[in-house]
């Protein structure tokens, strides 16, 4: 059970830049984000996130020195797809750093681009066409490829930063809530938080989970359970999800 409002639209192999000059692998990277809809509204911020596939400083508290910097990944970003960017092109100790993660992080993987304009990427078995499906329990949306009888075959997941932190059960954050990694000296790890822009004030509990019907005892007991465990999650019935104006629907697999 699940939602799926979108397909594939179109889908582009990352080379493998194994062995590549540097030079190469940009404008590799340049050919291929040139051809994605001008139309459909993609920062270099969502880009950036998705291709280097890590976690930058800001998203850290508190802050560590995890590489390379967002605002300087974005600005490489635009440089690179600006007119500015051609043979003569200076690469910058940023420029080596990005392709080194892109790298590593996503090459032989395929950049999609759906139906509304998300960006994401997928193994090297997608098509145009697969549904984009995030289903109940799933912690990334998976591909739904239609079959002839009705029923859809399950392609594997995908990675669409539009689709994470739950928003598309439970709507968006607040405007002065963002989501971040807080360190906990008890685990000596970062986990998943939340921050209140204007307080500064850092909670653990998804604070969407307030406007749901939820049972008192069971919502007490999630909450006793995600002080022990950060990552601790909670089961929320399909029905309370519909009564907000979810349209969940039921895939036949195979």
């Amino acid at each position: 059970m699940g939602i799926s409002r979108e397909a594939v639209e179109q889908h582009y192999q990352i080379p493998s830049l194994k062995g590549r000059t540097t030079r190469f692998g940009l404008e590799e990277i340049r050919r291929l984000l040139l051809k994605l809809d001008p139309g459909k509204q993609l920062t270099t911020e969502y880009i950036a996130r998705l291709l280097l596939g890590t976690t930058f400083t800001g998203d850290l508290d508190p802050p560590i020195n995890v590489g390379i910097d967002l605002n300087e990944a974005k600005q490489f970003l635009e440089l690179m797809l600006s007119d500015n960017y051609n043979d003569d092109f200076t690469i910058s100790l940023v420029g080596f750093i990005f392709l080194g993660t892109v790298s590593s992080a996503v090459s032989g993987l395929h950049l999609v681009q759906t139906t509304a304009g998300h960006l994401g990427m997928a193994s090297n078995s997608v098509r145009a066409g697969d549904k984009i499906c995030c289903a109940l329990g799933c912690t990334a949306p998976l591909l739904l490829r239609p079959l002839e009888n009705g029923m859809f075959k399950v392609v594997g997941p995908c990675l669409i930063p539009d689709f994470t932190n739950g928003g598309v059960f439970l709507g968006p954050l607040p405007e002065n809530i963002r989501p971040l990694h807080v360190y906990n000296e008890a685990t000596d790890n970062y986990e998943p938080g939340f921050k209140d822009a204007f307080s500064g004030a850092i909670t653990h509990e998804d604070p969407r989970l307030e406007s749901l019907s939820l049972d008192p005892g069971y919502f007490d007991s999630f909450r006793e359970r995600l002080d022990k465990n950060h990552w601790a999650r909670i089961y929320v019935d399909p029905e309370i999800l519909r009564e907000r104006g979810v349209e969940l629907k039921c895939f036949d697999l195979v």
